[in-house]
């Protein structure tokens, strides 16, 4: 089981969801959370690769906070 560890804040709205369909290239699958960090997982064995935070202010006034998936481009 893996556990991004993204859990909602005291300073998010009232609808916080993970719906995120993984990407899989490779030997890895990629994933999104709703605080808009984007993270690798190793494919065969869970373990997490490496995770990218882009540090983005989220808007106060926002309805709805998630993250349903993520795209690759070669």
């Amino acid at each position: 089981t893996y556990r991004t560890g993204d859990v909602k804040g005291p300073d998010d709205v009232g609808e916080t969801t993970y719906q995120v369909t993984p990407l899989k290239v490779g030997d890895a699958l990629f994933i999104c959370t709703p605080h808009n960090f984007a993270i690798a997982i190793d494919a065969a064995s869970g373990k997490e690769k490496w995770r990218y935070d882009p540090k983005i202010k989220l808007d106060p006034n926002r309805q709805h906070q998630t993250c349903r998936g993520v795209s690759y481009y070669a």
